[in-house]
C-alpha cells in the first residue's frame, strides 16, 4: 500500500485545524461557567431524549482490505438529522435511546480511481446518555445509495450508481445548552452489488469529528 501523499496529509491537517478553531470559538469559557451557576443548570433545562438534532461530521478514511489494488483516501462530509426518542430504556444510571437518523453524504476522494461520491444513508441511532445529559455514547449501522464518478481505471468502481453500508461509533460531549462535540470511528463499504462486471468495492476506516445542534 502506498503512503499518503503530502497533499492528502496537508488537507487532513488543515481540516482538523479549522474544526478545532470552530470548537474553541463556540465553547463557553470555564471561568464564566464557574462564576454563574445558573449557566450550569441551563445545560439540563430540557430533556435531551425529546430533542431533535442536526449533526455535521467530517472524517478521514483509508482503505483497509485488498478488495482493490488501488490506494484510497476518502474525506466524507456528512450532514445528518436525528429524531426524538423512538424507544427508551433505563440502563446503568442513564438512558438507552433509539432514534431515527437520515444522512446526506458528500465524499472527496483524495486518492483513488474516482474523485467523489454523493449519496444518502439511513439507520437507527442507538445512544446511551448519562443522568446529567452532558455525555453520550452512540452506535449507528445502516446504509443507502448514491453516485460515484466511475472511470475505466482497473481496480476502480465499475459504474456510477453505488450502494453504501456503514458502521459508526463514538462519544458526544456537551459544550453548551444546544451544542455538542462528537468524536468517533467510521467504517464504510461502497460497491455496486454486482450490477456491473467490475465491482471491486471499497472498504475504508478512519476517525470522525463533528458538531451536533440540539433543538
Amino acid at each position: 500500500m502506498n503512503s499518503i501523499t503530502p497533499t492528502a496529509t496537508a488537507f487532513i491537517r488543515n481540516a482538523c485545524f479549522a474544526v478545532a478553531l470552530l470548537f474553541l470559538s463556540l465553547c463557553p469559557s470555564q471561568a464564566a461557567e464557574d462564576n454563574n451557576p445558573a449557566d450550569k443548570n441551563a445545560v439540563k433545562s430540557k430533556d435531551v431524549l425529546d430533542s431533535w438534532f442536526i449533526d455535521f461530521d467530517t472524517a478521514g478514511l483509508w482503505k483497509i482490505t485488498n478488495v482493490t489494488d488501488l490506494n484510497y483516501v476518502v474525506l466524507p462530509q456528512i450532514v445528518s438529522w436525528r429524531s426524538r426518542q423512538i424507544f427508551r430504556w433505563d440502563l446503568a444510571g442513564g438512558d438507552l435511546v433509539v432514534r431515527n437518523r437520515i444522512s446526506l453524504l458528500a465524499e472527496y476522494f483524495v486518492e483513488g480511481a474516482e474523485s467523489y461520491y454523493l449519496g444518502f444513508s439511513g439507520s437507527p441511532a442507538l445512544e446511551w446518555w448519562n443522568a446529567e445529559q452532558d455525555f453520550s455514547l452512540y452506535f449507528y449501522v445502516g446504509g443507502g445509495a448514491g453516485f460515484v464518478d466511475s472511470t475505466n481505471i482497473e481496480g476502480g468502481q465499475g459504474q456510477d450508481f453505488a450502494f453504501n453500508w456503514f458502521v459508526q461509533t463514538g462519544a458526544r460531549f456537551r459544550l453548551s445548552e444546544n451544542l455538542l462535540i462528537t468524536g468517533g470511528l467510521l467504517f464504510q463499504h461502497i460497491s455496486n452489488q454486482g450490477q456491473s462486471d467490475r465491482n471491486p468495492g471499497l472498504n475504508s476506516l478512519g476517525p470522525t469529528l463533528g458538531l451536533s445542534w440540539e433543538f
